[in-house]
């Protein structure tokens, strides 16, 4: 069981795209914490203030049971078999307890990976005093720090737009888009992510509300038909992030620090 939800995870099975389509919710049920696939059943964890979507599916013949947990967020999961006595029971009780128990251990683990991978400054080679300070929020991992495009305070630039001149509580977190590409010659990867750009303050509680506004935000900035909320990083084949790429600039900032 556990092969084959790496296998899944992998995309060893079918294509990536299809892998995608096959992970998706197709209806609601009367719980707000469950969704329902084809074949899932999509428990939706909160923890720290981030949704995680758990893909399972559970299944029992006499005194035995089993689950298959996937967590495409952190490309892991686990799978659990009991027997004897109410073993359905045992099975949900036990997949609880992994999950609270690891659940945190892996957005930790994830957080330290892209500290270690994307954490820096980039440059522009040309000395057109280009720079972008990537770095970590308190919540969700990574942050835009500051942005300058030829002397131009982006973040400034991007505040004003949205109707304030202080720039002071705008965040540019950084999330990826799970796109990538290969350049075969080189071996160097292409990763795709998007600064959700919002201002910092209390999470509104009315019905009606977006709370999460940011979701209805992407691709809604842009210049020449080009989105202004997408850095490009490249990854050389030790796994080292080494340039960041803006195309609505188009600039090519090297890591320097």
């Amino acid at each position: 069981m556990s092969n084959f939800g790496r296998a899944i995870l992998n995309n060893a099975l079918i294509s990536p795209v299809q892998t995608r389509s096959w992970m998706k919710p197709v209806t609601f049920t009367s719980s707000m914490n469950l969704v329902v696939g084809r074949p899932w059943e999509i428990y939706r964890v909160q923890s720290n203030g981030r949704v995680t979507n758990h893909y399972t599916k559970g299944g029992d013949i006499g005194v035995y049971s089993s689950l298959l947990s996937l967590i495409p967020d952190y490309n892991a999961g686990f799978s659990i078999f009991t027997a004897d006595g109410p073993a359905g029971d045992v099975a949900a009780i036990l997949s609880d307890m992994v999950a609270s128990t690891f659940g945190e251990a892996l957005e930790a683990s994830a957080k330290m990976q892209a500290v270690g991978k994307f954490v820096g400054t980039y440059a522009a080679a040309d000395g057109s005093n280009s720079t972008v300070v990537i770095g970590t929020s308190n919540t969700f991992g990574l942050q835009v720090k500051s942005w300058t495009s030829e002397g131009n305070d982006m973040l400034a630039s991007i505040a004003l737009t949205q109707g304030s001149a202080d720039p002071t509580g705008l965040l540019a977190l950084l999330v990826p888009t799970g796109l990538t590409s290969v350049d075969t010659s080189n071996g160097q990867q292409s990763l795709a992510f998007r600064p959700v750009l919002g201002f910092d303050g209390p999470v509104p509680t009315n019905i009606f509300n977006l709370n999460c506004a940011t979701w209805t935000t992407v691709d809604g900035l842009d210049y020449g038909g080009v989105s202004l909320d997408l850095f490009v990083f490249t990854v050389d084949e030790g796994n080292q992030v080494i340039e960041v790429s803006i195309p609505v600039l188009q600039a090519t900032l090297k890591r320097v620090a």
